[in-house]
Parts: C-alpha cells; structure tokens; sequence
C-alpha cells in the first residue's frame, strides 16, 4: 500500500488541486493525506462543493473537513469514522480484501504552540484495530526550524 502526506498550503485553487494531483499520481497512491486544506471560516456548502470538484480528477473517495482531507483510490473500501470537534484529526476506516480493518488518522497540528499543549492533551485514543497515523504534527525544536504563516510562540 502506498500512502502520501503532504502539507498543500492551501488547496483553494482547483489549478493547483489538479497540479499536485497529476503528479501524485505518478507514484500511484492508494492513500493521500493532505493537511491545512482551507481553513475553519469555509461554510460546510463550500467545503462540499470543493470536494465535488476534486471529485472531476480523483476517481475514489475523499474525505475532508477545513483542515485535512483523506483521498482514498477507487479500489478500497472506506469509511468515514471520527471528525475532532476542531476538524483537525479524521479518522478513516479502510478495508482491503483478505486483509483486518486498518484504520487511517489524518492530523493537522496546530502550529502556534500556546495551543498545541491543548491540542495533544486532548489527542483522541487510537482505536484498538491496526492503525497508520500521518500528518503534519508542526513539532519543532527551535523557532528557526519553523517556516510558516503562523508566527511561532514559545512559551514556558
């Protein structure tokens, strides 16, 4: 199984939606995983109609929420399962032939720290079946390992 996780920065553009889709296709993914889509302030109107457009150049299933989306290839089988009230952890249930339930989570972690601390206090358990976590955790160990539109804040 070939899984990809990429950061996209924003995908509000469909040009580039289909650029980055064309070239993850070259290394044939059964899963992508993206993080920080759009963001909290989409209405839930324009976020279905963003996927239904994906939907033109990605044959599978897509789930998202604002901040992540889980783009799963025609031939799995999946199956929408927890959404944090925040929409920035989905889990995604997947079932391939003669194979368990694997269970997919997609996390996008806040990059201001003062609100990471709550973020992973309140992380949800992993479910008791397999599970492949992906993501972009935004953990760093200095300031200049940051680069972003998030101004990073260190806090004791």
């Amino acid at each position: 199984m070939r899984i990809v996780s990429l950061n996209a920065q924003g995908l509000t553009d469909f040009a580039k939606v289909k650029r980055i889709l064309n070239k993850l296709k070259t290394f044939s993914p059964d899963i992508i995983l993206f993080q920080e889509i759009f963001n909290y302030n989409i209405t839930p109107d324009r976020l279905k109609f963003k996927i239904q457009t994906w939907s033109s150049i990605w044959q599978g299933t897509i789930h998202a929420t604002p901040f992540v989306a889980t783009l799963i290839a025609p031939h799995i089988q999946s199956t929408f399962t927890y959404e944090s009230n925040d929409h920035r952890i989905l889990d995604i249930t997947i079932t391939l032939p003669h194979s368990p339930q694997i269970n997919i989570r997609n996390v996008y972690a806040p990059a201001d720290i003062t609100i990471q601390r709550p973020f992973w206090s309140a992380f949800p358990p992993l479910p008791p079946s397999l599970n492949i976590v992906g993501g972009d955790f935004n953990a760093i160990l200095t300031a200049t390992d940051h680069v972003s539109s998030t101004q990073w804040k260190h806090t004791l």
